[in-house]
């Protein structure tokens, strides 16, 4: 998790959500902040070979795995007013 901190404001945001995701699975990440989160978000990931992004709704996203038997791993990007916020998402076997 990397928690961005503005010093000046206090203001604090991070990537909520699990660090991995079992094989053509899913699961649900929320950016989350000390204040509102006030204007628009986008979310990306560095690559679409393990992982794709399903649903944007406000300050979440679904993101699935891939369900090629691929394992590695992918980094999610939420982007809020200039600041990039970032989580390492694992892909990992159904067992």
């Amino acid at each position: 998790m990397i928690n961005v901190v503005n010093g000046a404001t206090g203001f604090s945001a991070y990537i909520e959500g699990n660090n991995t995701i079992k094989l053509d699975r899913i699961a649900e990440y929320h950016l989350k902040a000390t204040e509102e989160l006030i204007g628009e978000i986008t979310f990306s990931l560095d690559t679409n070979e393990y992982a794709s992004i399903i649903k944007i709704e406000g300050n979440k996203c679904v993101v699935r795995a891939n369900a090629k038997n691929k394992l590695g791993s992918c980094i999610l990007q939420a982007t809020h007013n200039g600041i990039i916020y970032t989580k390492e998402i694992s892909i990992i076997p159904l067992w």
